[in-house]
């Protein structure tokens, strides 16, 4: 996905605001 870095792992920064995106959107418990 990335031209640059591992071609096999995707931006750390993309992962991270994924998971914070994920975060958001489940419900707090």
């Amino acid at each position: 996905m990335a031209p640059y870095s591992n071609p096999l792992m995707p931006n750390l920064d993309q992962i991270e605001q994924m998971n914070q995106d994920l975060t958001r959107m489940m419900p707090k418990e």
